[in-house]
């Protein structure tokens, strides 16, 4: 498997040069995960607007590893602990959703983010009393509404 990991992080590589971005990274297997690293100077280019460049070219990498028969591994890239800052993020909004949902007793609808990031939710939501939460949307429009147990028959 480390020749197609090699594959892989030369394959971004490329990928990042024609967005002249120039990077450099490192990969580490913790199975089911692969986490590939990443090093550069352009890390605002790398990771994009909300996540959207890094979070797109891990699905390019996940579809990558597929194509050679991989599909059981999880491909996780990250530049400059952007995960771990958007991990802490995603915390903290998970907390602003059930508070503003119990205390205002409304539903209350969080943006669209991708699958990996509303598992973070749901699995900080789950341990809350007073409240359910769902997702909603389609492909890549998904999103989490909270909503009080009051609330949420009806």
């Amino acid at each position: 498997m480390e020749h197609e990991i090699t594959n892989l992080m030369d394959f971004i590589l490329k990928l990042l040069k024609q967005e002249d971005i120039i990077a450099t990274c490192s990969a580490k297997v913790e199975e089911p995960y692969i986490y590939i690293n990443f090093k550069t100077q352009q890390i605002n280019k790398l990771i994009g607007y909300h996540g959207k460049n890094i979070n797109n070219l891990q699905i390019i990498a996940h579809i990558f590893m597929s194509k050679l028969g991989l599909r059981s591994y999880k491909i996780q890239l990250d530049v400059a602990d952007y995960r771990e800052k958007r991990r802490e993020q995603l915390i903290k909004l998970a907390k602003y959703a059930y508070n503003q949902a119990l205390n205002k007793q409304i539903r209350y609808q969080l943006p669209a983010m991708p699958s990996f990031e509303r598992r973070i939710i749901h699995n900080i939501l789950k341990e809350k009393n007073g409240i359910q939460s769902f997702s909603s949307g389609n492909r890549n429009k998904r999103y989490i509404t909270v909503v009080p147990n009051k609330l949420f028959d009806k």
